[in-house]
């Protein structure tokens, strides 16, 4: 642990004289290295002031200082038993409430956080994320067997650890990760913010394990839920995650568009332009293949249902259309991106990166995946196509082996001798 550094000093402000010549003396603290200042009620003549701290004139002055310096104490006493962090604010908050205060809780850190990252809700964070904040905070708590009451003083690495475990046995990698990056995202504001004077969760390492393979939908397994007939909700399910396949939207956005979101351009193809329900980017999906048919089939309102339900719904198509790469919604926005990465002519990627809404064209990493035939087909344009070797016929075979045998009767060897490197 860091050593902790304190100091107190006094000034007489002249700039701030009244009309009896009188400044007001200021009391600075400063605690490992931060500063804050307190104004304080005495008020004296600026060369009286000197000469008191030199230790010459009135005594009243020194009296009073002194006197100063032993509440700070008395105060700073107070916050080490009641385990309050030793900062400048701190300290100055408890100076001027003339005590130590309350012991700063679970719920007053998760409440604070909380609060500040609700007003962003609905703009550049969705419904859906601040929840999560709402949830990862519960759940820390429950995973501890701890109450909002509990002192976040006293929050440890061993809490951190001990909710990663309790997640890591219950979710998947990708979900416990999420969770943990949250609750992490609230102790680091508390240290920052001085609430803390240290950060529990700085040693907390989050572990994403082995990145996963891109998972995203070949044109074959494409088309096999495109010839599907199904019946009732599987349909209107199968519809949905076609339309996200051919558009790139994810579950959020596409449930957002209303009838009059669609729109045609000016070369006839169906489009919708907003923002991203996660990020607030601007997206300008466009309704390719066979999109027109679908949205025409429910009159350009579509049958959302919840992704829970969806997301069960789309393991029974996956089941039935024989695909064994455990199907899910998100899989059409890879399988989106894909195609139009793997789509020749070439589409620039300043295009398809406003096309699905990314921030940057980093995003073509993460989600889309190259086809082989892609590959095969790029090498081929650069380097010329290798054509195959003809296949040699038994009649050929037949004739070099003949060709070998009247060789060997030339050169007067017999089969019984071997060949010649014998």
């Amino acid at each position: 642990m860091a050593r902790e550094t304190f100091n107190i000093s006094f000034i007489c402000r002249e700039t701030k004289k009244n009309k009896l010549g009188l400044s007001p003396i200021i009391m600075t603290i400063i605690v490992n290295g931060e500063r804050t200042q307190i104004q304080l009620p005495m008020k004296a003549k600026p060369e009286d002031f000197k000469a008191a701290m030199r230790g010459e004139g009135e005594k009243q002055i020194q009296e009073y200082c002194l006197e100063q310096r032993k509440r700070v104490d008395k105060v700073l006493t107070e916050m080490l038993k009641e385990d309050i962090p030793l900062t400048s604010a701190n300290l100055k908050s408890a100076l001027q409430n003339k005590g130590a205060g309350k012991i700063y809780t679970l719920a007053d850190l998760f409440g604070e956080y909380l609060s500040i990252i609700e007003k962003r809700k609905g703009k550049d964070l969705s419904v859906d994320t601040y929840n999560r904040y709402v949830k990862t905070t519960k759940m820390f708590m429950d995973a501890n067997s701890i109450k909002p009451d509990f002192p976040a003083t006293k929050v440890n690495l061993s809490h951190l650890l001990n909710y990663q475990a309790t997640l890591n046995s219950k979710l998947d990698v990708a979900t416990s990760c999420n969770y943990l990056q949250k609750i992490k995202s609230i102790f680091k504001f508390g240290f920052e913010t001085g609430r803390l004077s240290s950060n529990p969760a700085f040693g907390l390492k989050i572990d994403k394990g082995i990145k996963e393979t891109i998972l995203y939908l070949t044109e074959e397994e494409l088309s096999r839920i495109e010839n599907k007939a199904f019946s009732g909700r599987l349909q209107k399910v199968a519809d949905i995650f076609l339309l996200s396949c051919y558009s790139g939207l994810s579950f959020a956005d596409i449930s957002s568009l209303e009838k009059e979101d669609f729109k045609t351009s000016p070369n006839g193809y169906i489009y919708a332009e907003k923002t991203r329900k996660k990020t607030g980017v601007k997206f300008v999906a466009i309704f390719l293949r066979n999109s027109k048919k679908i949205l025409e089939r429910y009159d350009y309102e579509l049958p959302i249902i919840t992704n829970q339900k969806t997301n069960e719904y789309l393991k029974e198509i996956g089941t039935i259309c024989e695909i064994s790469k455990g199907l899910h919604f998100h899989m059409a926005r890879h399988t989106a991106a894909s195609l139009l990465i793997n789509h020749r002519p070439a589409i620039p990627n300043e295009t398809i990166q406003k096309i699905m809404g990314w921030k940057d064209d980093r995003q073509l990493r993460h989600y889309a995946g190259i086809f082989n035939q892609t590959i095969f087909d790029d090498i081929g344009k650069a380097f010329g196509e290798k054509k195959p070797k003809p296949a040699i016929k038994n009649a050929e075979i037949n004739k070099d082996i003949d060709d070998i045998e009247a060789f060997n009767k030339l050169l007067g060897i017999t089969p019984d001798q071997g060949d010649l490197a014998d």
